[in-house]
């Protein structure tokens, strides 16, 4: 089933819609997009007979391999966190926006999908008619000089209308994505697939504090956001560190003593000169160079190691009796 579009359009978002590696068919579409006329055309898909009619979603994109024939196994894919997309084209937003889109979202959420579940997903241009003050809807072309040009839809539906409904539709417990082109639907398709299971994978996204030097990782939604506060922040911001070697000092250095580790022991430990002479385990990341770089910040000579000392410091006053 072809895609529409130009070979230069199609080629390009081909690149862009590479399929990932081990895939087990986690895209599923609505037998309704597997018609000759429909706009969406993609290849290794399974193919459900009531996914719209049960969840109002045209493609369902889910980690899970299990079959999608029944209200009761959609329902599983949802708690598993299956992502529901109602798919609109160019005019068929604006002309759903009124009533369609809300009867869609309401069956999303019938069937217990969260709010970052429900998506509904949009292409073409959308600007305001200064005449009429209806919406234009563009078609953009890309041609091989580098040049983009439109082609202009008019509607009947007001602009004002219009951006009423794309905004309600987020306090109503949905989310709008707007792609430049129908071509662009399968790649978008595709690098969720991948999000879902690069964050299934990790739980936790920690962040760091805002450091000059070494700025905090964004932060992914779907997963829970935790600030750092301990001694990894003072070691993140040395030189040639970063956050990643930090966590991994944090963990060594917790699990050879069973306690949470210290400033001073984290310092001790990076900028050891040789680990293996106190018996110091191997901390991942951690090589000749890091240790190098944080010596070089203390400062330490050759030879020279860290230590911190427990000493008895008299309080004011106690050696005058």
């Amino acid at each position: 089933m072809g895609r529409p579009g130009n070979t230069q359009t199609r080629g390009f978002w081909n690149r862009i819609a590479q399929k990932p590696k081990e895939l087990s068919k986690m895209i599923v579409v609505d037998y309704t997009e597997t018609r000759k006329k429909s706009r969406l055309a993609m290849d290794d898909v399974k193919v459900s007979a009531i996914l719209e009619q049960v969840t109002g979603a045209d493609v369902m994109i889910t980690r899970l391999g299990l079959p999608v024939g029944s209200e009761n196994m959609l329902r599983r894919h949802v708690e598993a966190g299956a992502l529901l997309v109602q798919r609109k084209s160019l005019r068929d937003l604006v002309e759903s926006c009124r009533r369609n889109l809300k009867v869609s979202v309401a069956r999303m959420q019938a069937i217990g999908a969260q709010w970052w579940q429900c998506c509904v997903l949009a292409s073409g241009v959308f600007m305001p008619d200064m005449r009429s003050g209806n919406v234009l809807v563009g078609i953009a072309t890309p041609h091989q000089d580098g040049r983009v040009t439109f082609h202009w839809q008019k509607t009947t539906t007001s602009y004002k209308a219009f951006a009423t409904a794309k905004r309600r539709l987020r306090f109503r417990g949905a989310w709008l994505e707007i792609l430049s082109c129908d071509d662009e639907i399968p790649g978008w398709l595709r690098n969720v697939e991948r999000d879902l299971e690069s964050l299934a994978r990790r739980g936790v996204k920690e962040v760091y504090p805002d450091l000059e030097r070494f700025p905090p990782p964004d932060a992914e939604p779907l997963q829970e956001v935790r600030e750092i506060v301990d001694a990894r922040t003072v070691i993140a911001a040395l030189d040639g560190v970063g956050p990643v070697r930090a966590t991994a000092l944090w963990e060594t250095i917790e699990e050879f003593y069973g306690r949470t580790p210290t400033l001073g022991q984290m310092l001790v430990w990076a900028c050891v000169e040789n680990p293996d002479y106190y018996k110091i385990p191997k901390v991942p990341g951690w090589g000749k160079g890091t240790r190098r770089s944080v010596r070089e910040q203390i400062p330490l000579c050759e030879g020279q190691d860290l230590a911190i000392l427990d000493m008895y410091v008299p309080e004011k006053g106690e050696d005058e009796k």
